[in-house]
């Protein structure tokens, strides 16, 4: 993710992280919008073509896990969009089912910015 073309859609409802995540992403010259919830996110992937998703699994109403599982089974572009999880609740039980749910890579927060990037 470092091309100046890349558009990466952040789902995050903690607003510091959210911040956090923008501020990153416009450092690295990638162009990146930010939603709230799931909701949110879905009505983003109507309007955009994203190259990269970062999702919390801890979003209010439909969670992370729901969101991906509806995403992977789209038939959008999107589907196979990559996806990385981001979460509080680390541990091997909520990794395994992240990566099984479908997301490409797992951070647990806090968030390092060099395995974001990495990722």
């Amino acid at each position: 993710m470092t091309e100046k073309q890349s558009l990466v859609l952040i789902v995050e409802d903690d607003h510091d992280a959210r911040e956090l995540l923008l501020e990153w992403f416009d450092l690295w010259k990638i162009k990146a919008d930010a939603v709230v919830d799931a909701e949110s996110a879905l009505i983003q992937l109507q309007l955009n073509n994203y190259h990269a998703l970062v999702i919390d699994l801890g979003l209010p109403g439909l969670d992370g896990i729901s969101l991906i599982q509806s995403i992977r089974t789209s038939h959008t572009s999107h589907a196979n969009v990559p996806c990385i999880a981001i979460t509080a609740f680390d541990n091997t039980s909520v990794r395994h089912h992240s990566l099984q749910a479908g997301f490409d890579a797992y951070l647990a927060k806090p968030l390092n910015e060099k395995k974001l990037h990495e990722a």
